[in-house]
């Protein structure tokens, strides 16, 4: 008795092999409904700015801000700033530099007669008396020249311009309040050197 013929083994093989399978049917497209739908997609546009029209009036804080005083100042002081406050007092200095000097002499700029640099200065017993000198800068003068005083060390004591103290004590001497030394030094002596020395600091001074 023969067995199988290889043709016929060949083909069984081929048919095991292309067989279905039970997910078959699960498998199978026709299992899905498949429909085509439109996809809409939302673009989102951007705000537009609200633009009030042109006869629209503007709108206006319902209260004023209230500003309020720093602590150590009271509530009804006016604050200044600092930088104003150094402007005005430079500006006002300024003005005082300017305008104290020749008022303190009615406006004159020249003594009544010449005097010297070197010329001392003492004050007399009448200008000791505080009564007796009026102005502020003669009294100064006077306080300084309790000792003999040259022109010039009276000027760079009192940060005043040279015609300035000429006139200024050529009126205390008119009124008797001080007395005026002319120089009648020898130039060689120690006496004359020291007193030279003093008026050269008092011109450096000024």
């Amino acid at each position: 008795m023969r067995g199988p013929s290889k043709g016929t083994g060949r083909a069984d093989a081929w048919d095991r092999l292309h067989q279905g399978t039970d997910r078959e049917g699960l498998d199978s497209p026709a299992r899905f409904k498949l429909t085509k739908k439109p996809v809409v997609l939302q673009v989102r546009t951007p705000a537009r700015p609200v633009v009030p029209p042109p006869d629209a009036e503007p709108a206006w804080p319902s209260s004023a801000p209230v500003e309020t005083a720093p602590r150590g100042v009271p509530a009804g002081a006016r604050a200044v700033p600092p930088a104003q406050s150094r402007g005005r007092a430079a500006s006002s200095v300024r003005t005082r530099m300017i305008m104290r000097p020749y008022a303190r002499t009615g406006g004159r700029t020249r003594p009544d007669y010449e005097l010297a640099l070197e010329a001392l200065v003492s004050v007399t017993e009448r200008g000791r008396a505080p009564r007796a000198v009026a102005g502020v800068q003669h009294r100064r003068i006077c306080g300084l020249c309790a000792e003999p005083r040259s022109i010039a060390e009276i000027a760079a004591y009192l940060s005043l311009p040279l015609n300035v103290v000429k006139v200024l004590v050529s009126d205390l001497d008119s009124a008797g309040l001080v007395l005026i030394h002319q120089s009648g030094l020898s130039f060689g002596d120690r006496s004359s050197r020291e007193f030279m020395d003093r008026v050269l600091q008092g011109l450096r001074r000024l």
